[in-house]
């Protein structure tokens, strides 16, 4: 009965209002953030171009999907090769939701490739997306910060943003550090704390 869904992974965390994000759906069947809008120094460094390619075009942390019949018979073409198909291996390059939902960009009657820098901003895009953390509720590139994908974190050592990469860093005392550091105690504030491993 919707006219549209949006998904957010549960390490997002949303910093200012998603109007853009509702008014793209409104008017796409899908709308879908790119991993990176530039292309990726081949400079060895991780990630590299081959893992981005790998992973997916698209970071499946978020998508929207509208209500059109389009969007509908879409997700459920996904729910179905997802069923049995939803698995990592690389020898096919196969690598969960994200390697189907490629297809999308095929099947999309209306697609929004949605490149706004303050977009599911993470480790994999953060060298082309410099953190500003204000009184607000902080910048990318000099654009709202809308929502910070935080997969992988380094708790552990937050200087080093997340265990999958060694592209970019957070130094102590950074704007970077502080919106790590500020999500760190956000979530050891949840209720649910108390039943995590350690």
């Amino acid at each position: 009965g919707f006219d549209g869904v949006a998904y957010f992974d549960p390490d997002i965390a949303i910093h200012s209002p998603l109007g853009e994000i509702e008014q793209a759906l409104a008017g796409n069947d899908v709308v879908m953030t790119p991993h990176a809008c530039h292309p990726v120094p081949d400079d060895g460094c991780l990630p590299a171009m081959a893992d981005y390619l790998r992973a997916g075009q698209f970071n499946l942390g978020f998508i929207g999907m509208a209500g059109s019949a389009n969007g509908r018979a879409m997700l459920a073409w996904w729910q179905a090769v997802c069923r049995d198909r939803c698995v990592f291996d690389p020898t096919y390059r196969l690598f969960v939701d994200q390697f189907w939902a490629a297809a999308f960009a095929s099947f999309a009657e209306r697609l929004c490739v949605y490149r706004h820098p303050g977009a599911n901003v993470a480790y994999w895009n953060l060298f082309q997306r410099p953190i500003e953390k204000n009184a607000g509720a902080g910048e990318a590139q000099g654009r709202p910060l809308l929502f910070f994908h935080f997969s992988g974190l380094a708790e552990e050592d937050l200087s080093k943003v997340s265990r999958y990469q060694n592209r970019v860093s957070a130094p102590p005392g950074s704007d970077l550090n502080r919106l790590l550091q500020d999500y760190v105690a956000l979530v050891q504030r949840q209720p649910w704390g108390a039943y995590r491993q350690e």
